[in-house]
């Protein structure tokens, strides 16, 4: 059986085969950190506590392994990598295997080249553009990951990276990173650097047989779509059926 919670922002707690893999953990209190620069809501992060009755430190005790799709600070924070022995595995692209082992001093680093195995399971690495040309260059490399029938797309627009890995793993779940962020102010003109809700409507109509998860909602200064704007949305185009927003600490997914 597999069963993913939604902790909170991009922040999943998968189960499976009787072990917890944490993904993308975000678990500081409201307002540790500046806000996301170039951006004009100038409010720290994160916006919203975790839900009641879930802990940073509650999480981490349940924590088998943890698989990182890049170093932004809202997908993998200090509070977390204080809280957390330095001997869990951390599975994170390659590109991050200096920084999570020799910088932050997790023993058991793990880059994920194309595929890695935890728990008997295969995890594949996926691609992904962090915002159109000229901007995700700037921000920097980022993955999404592939676990049995999941497809978690990572910090992406839409793009041919996420079009190949639909058409590589015909996945049967597909999250993705919603809210349409962007940074009103760069040069670039504020091009959303994850996907906004035609992105969402894009990956659902490329993979009917898919159902769609939206998380990475209302938790950061420089997201633009709520999650009811979503919904709205979705229900417009006629995809209520099997596109998702899932609310902060709900289990999601079980099968």
């Amino acid at each position: 059986m597999m069963q993913i919670q939604l902790i909170r922002h991009a922040t999943l707690l998968m189960h499976l085969n009787g072990k917890n893999l944490l993904i993308d953990p975000f678990l500081s209190d409201v307002g540790t950190f500046p806000p996301i620069p170039l951006t004009t809501n100038q409010t720290p992060i994160p916006l919203v506590p975790l839900p009641t009755g879930i802990t940073a430190a509650g999480v981490l005790a349940q924590t088998d392994a943890v698989l990182v799709t890049h170093m932004h600070q809202d997908h993998w924070d200090p509070h977390t990598q204080e809280l957390l022995p330095k001997n869990t595995p951390v599975y994170c692209q390659p590109a991050d295997e200096t920084t999570v082992r020799k910088e932050q001093g997790f023993v058991n680093a793990v880059p994920v080249g194309d595929t890695a195995t935890w728990n008997g399971i295969m995890i594949h690495r996926t691609s992904g553009r962090h915002g159109a040309p000229g901007i995700a260059e700037r921000i920097g490399p980022v993955s999404g990951y592939v676990i049995n029938d999941v497809y978690i797309a990572g910090d992406t627009i839409w793009c041919d990276d996420v079009k190949e890995a639909i058409d590589t793993y015909r996945p049967k779940h597909i999250i993705v990173n919603g809210g349409g962020g962007r940074m009103d102010l760069d040069q670039n003109g504020g091009h959303p650097i994850v996907m906004n809700i035609k992105d969402v409507i894009t990956v659902c109509n490329y993979a009917p047989e898919a159902k769609v998860y939206v998380v990475h909602l209302e938790n950061t200064n420089h997201s633009r779509e709520t999650r009811a704007d979503i919904k709205e949305a979705i229900a417009a185009a006629g995809l209520s059926a099997r596109c998702f927003v899932p609310a902060d600490g709900e289990i999601f997914l079980t099968v």
